[in-house]
């Protein structure tokens, strides 16, 4: 079973990429990555913070500059985060019996451009049937339904805006 926090680190391509940025630099501040990603320091920062609460990086030191305070995070030493992450992305990833439970290919912009639409349908199919789980069990009664988490994930620096 992929551990659900390590699932949600993957979840999104800005946070996969400030993984693999701290990784490398070890400490950094979200503004040298908005820097370095050419992306917004609001984005860059949600993501950060994102991080921190699921365990996957830590705040080291704060610096003033202009008035205000620079943060500087590093990977979670001792909570074995890439360990998780690894492990999640060969649970996720590896070939399985079942190829429509998880599957990786490798596609242009305009794949996946072309694809991003039945990935809505398949999201909104996916709250669609949720409601009526609600509304068929109740909320309240544990054991009657299964958490379900589908990622679409797109990695590369030429296709994290698609």
């Amino acid at each position: 079973m992929v551990d659900r926090r390590a699932a949600q680190a993957l979840g999104h391509p800005t946070r996969v990429r400030i993984l693999r940025f701290l990784k490398s630099a070890e400490v950094a501040s979200p503004n040298r990555m908005a820097i370095e990603f050419r992306m917004p320091l609001g984005n860059v920062g949600y993501h950060v913070r994102r991080l921190q609460a699921l365990g996957f990086v830590e705040l080291t030191r704060q610096v003033p500059r202009r008035g205000a305070l620079e943060h500087f995070y590093r990977l979670a030493p001792g909570l074995g985060a890439e360990e998780r992450l690894a492990k999640a992305r060969r649970e996720l990833f590896a070939p399985k019996a079942d190829a429509r439970a998880a599957s990786r290919a490798l596609l242009d912009a305009r794949a996946i451009a072309a694809l991003r639409p039945s990935v809505d349908d398949l999201f909104s199919r996916m709250r669609a049937l949720e409601a009526e789980t609600v509304r068929r069990t109740g909320v309240d009664r544990a054991g009657s339904a299964f958490t379900v988490d589908v990622l679409f994930l797109v990695e590369g620096s030429d296709t994290a805006s698609a």
